[in-house]
């Protein structure tokens, strides 16, 4: 005997889905942040007040870091040379904290260093920098900092701040 196949019959019922995220896979996995970066730097010290105008007291140099380092601290050396007579070459190291990511990316940091004068003694400080990063890609941007330091000089101590400003490359 042959079989005559059913058809189902709709009974009425109405099924309500839940409202779902729609989401994409890619298969593309979010860019690992940079954590080290290099930069050329401009540094004009602002306090006490510089004598003999800004092109005498302008130094130029080069900062390396590392964004995490060690339990979510960076730490960076830098470099700077001022020519001029006599002419001073200032080399320091500092513990850094990034407070922000993005286009402007706040840091704060704390360090110290000397500053070698040629035909002179060497004079240690120690220092801070809070500063910003303007982010324009994650590979290249610029900072302005502000740098108080205490130096320990052979005629007095002295507070100053300087001022430092910069384009910035992360890798």
């Amino acid at each position: 005997m042959p079989t005559t196949p059913t058809t189902p019959t709709d009974t009425g019922t109405t099924v309500i889905l839940p409202d779902q995220p729609v989401t994409v896979d890619t298969g593309a996995a979010a860019a690992p942040q940079k954590n080290f970066y290099a930069a050329v730097a401009a540094n004009l010290p602002v306090v006490p007040s510089p004598s003999g105008g800004l092109a005498s007291n302008l130094s130029y140099g080069a900062i390396v870091g590392g964004k995490n380092i060690l339990f979510g601290l960076g730490a960076r050396v830098g470099a700077f040379y001022k020519p001029g007579t006599p002419s001073v070459i200032t080399a320091d190291a500092k513990l850094m904290l990034d407070l922000g990511a993005g286009f402007f990316a706040p840091y704060a940091g704390f360090g110290g260093g000397a500053s070698f004068a040629s035909g002179s003694t060497t004079t240690p400080f120690v220092d801070g920098v809070v500063g910003l990063n303007l982010n324009f890609t994650d590979s290249l941007g610029l900072f302005v900092e502000a740098n108080p330091n205490y130096t320990f000089a052979s005629g007095g101590n002295v507070f100053g701040v300087n001022v430092k400003t910069g384009l910035k490359f992360s890798f």
